[in-house]
This record gives structure tokens, sequence and C-alpha cells, in this order.
């Protein structure tokens, strides 16, 4: 059963904030900022990845210059050289490079020849797991049925990985684009029963919060939202509920709290 929007204004800013956490990932909500240090002498495969997180964050600040300086240098390397025996690892890296610079295609393949260059299950579903989700990425969002393919195909292929429950909410974010919360709900419900731990989870509450929101129940999703509000996403939707509650001055201030500590963020043209 799909939903009808309280307000109508209010949907293509969900549907931004569904395809934020959508293409961002749950873990990137937290908003930590990694100490931009740059070695002397980036050299190695574990320099790099050093450099490739303070770059992924900058970038998703909105400040890319990193990124597109560590894309050059590693293009300047020796492939060979600077992978070794971990050749994995390097397709790994740059389909995050790729992945964070919005190049979805690219990050795709990367990160399956990274998939095909291990035998180590854990490392193959990681790099299965980030090429269903730059997979789904090219679809922006306009083929959810495709999307869901991916996602339940990766499940199936990996139902032991520590990655199940992420996948699981890639799912439940696609049916909250879709607008059919009743089914979203009781998939958290199941996830939550089946992994007691997941209920206190940040992105499991923004879940629920943002059911709640696409359902019409403002205060239930505000209270649900309000003591999360680390990234743009959680905050974005609080000035959401404000909003629908006659709050404006609270949701005036939410919005510009997401313009101006999230300057590069796909929300700050809609707060």
């Amino acid at each position: 059963m799909k939903a009808s929007f309280g307000s109508r204004k209010s949907w293509p800013a969900l549907v931004v904030l569904a395809a934020v956490v959508a293409l961002s990932g749950l873990m990137t909500m937290s908003g930590a900022v990694v100490a931009q240090t740059t070695p002397s002498a980036p050299n190695t495969l574990s320099s790099y990845g050093m450099q490739f997180e303070a770059a992924r964050v900058a970038a998703s600040l909105g400040e890319r210059t990193q990124l597109a300086a560590l894309s050059r240098a590693l293009s300047g390397e020796n492939q060979g050289a600077l992978a070794g025996d971990n050749k994995a690892a390097l397709a790994m890296l740059w389909g995050g490079v790729h992945f964070a610079g919005g190049n979805y295609q690219e990050a795709a393949q990367a990160f399956g020849e990274a998939a095909g260059k291990t035998d180590d299950l854990q490392l193959k579903a990681a790099a299965e797991f980030q090429r269903t989700e730059a997979r789904a990425a090219v679809l922006a969002g306009q083929d959810n049925a495709r999307a869901v393919e991916y996602w339940q195909s990766w499940l199936e292929a990996y139902p032991n990985s520590s990655l199940v429950t992420e996948a699981a909410l890639r799912l439940v974010w696609i049916q909250l684009r879709e607008g059919e919360v009743e089914q979203a709900e009781s998939a958290l419900t199941r996830l939550g029963r089946r992994h007691p731990w997941l209920p206190d989870a940040p992105e499991y509450q923004f879940a629920l919060a943002t059911a709640a929101f696409v359902d019409g129940r403002f205060a239930e999703s505000l209270a649900l939202v309000q003591d999360n509000q680390a990234g743009p996403a959680p905050i974005y939707l609080t000035a959401l509920c404000h909003q629908q509650l006659g709050e404006h001055l609270k949701a005036a201030a939410s919005f510009q709290q997401v313009t101006v500590a999230y300057p590069g963020s796909a929300l700050h043209d809609y707060a």
C-alpha cells in the first residue's frame, strides 16, 4: 500500500532525501570529519587508502580537489608495483575513488574486478556489495524494480555476510522511495527481530523516522529523528518535520544548518 503525502511540496524533497541516503550509503550519514593529513611520500597502497578516506569526506562536503589530486596521483603510479600481491585492494580503492566522484559505471567495474581478484569470501562479499551499490546508483532512482533485483541477488549470494543488514536497509529505502510505507515498516520490524541490536542503530531509527514522515505522522517522525542529527539527511528531515508541524522558525534554523554545515550535500539547494 502506498502512502499519500500530507503536502505534495514535500515529495521532491523526500525523493532527494532517499536518494542521498542510497547514493552516499548509510555509513556516510555520520558526517565525521577525518583529519586531512597528506604523507610526504604517498607511494604505498595503505597511504593512498588514508588519503582516499580524507578526500571522500571532503568531497561529501563539496570540496573535490583532494579527490581529483588523488585520482591523478594514482593514475601516475605503476599499478602492478603499487598493488603487489594485493590487486583486489587496489581495485577496491579505484572503485571508491570513482564512486566518490560520481562515476558509478566505472566504480561498478572496479568493484567487480576486485571481487574477481580475491578468494577471500568476506572481501568478495564486500566488493560485490559495493558493486551492487554502484549499479543501483547508475539507475538514479529511475528503475527501482531493477535495483531491488540487484540487492536481492546480492542477499541470495551472501546470506551470511556481515553486510546483510546494510543490504536489507537498502531495500527498505527503495520501498520508501516508492511510498510503500507499510511494506517498509514491516521489513524494518522483521529486521529488528532478527537482529536485536539493530533498532538502536541511527540508520534504523532514521529509516523509521522517514517512514513516519512519508505516512504523514510528522510528530512521530520528529521524535525519532531529533536525537540523530549527525549528517545532512537527519537534519533536513528534522526541518521538514518542523515545517509540516507549522514550526517555521525551527524549520528555518534546521534548513540553514544543512546549507552552512554541508554545502556539498545534494540537499543543499533544497534547504
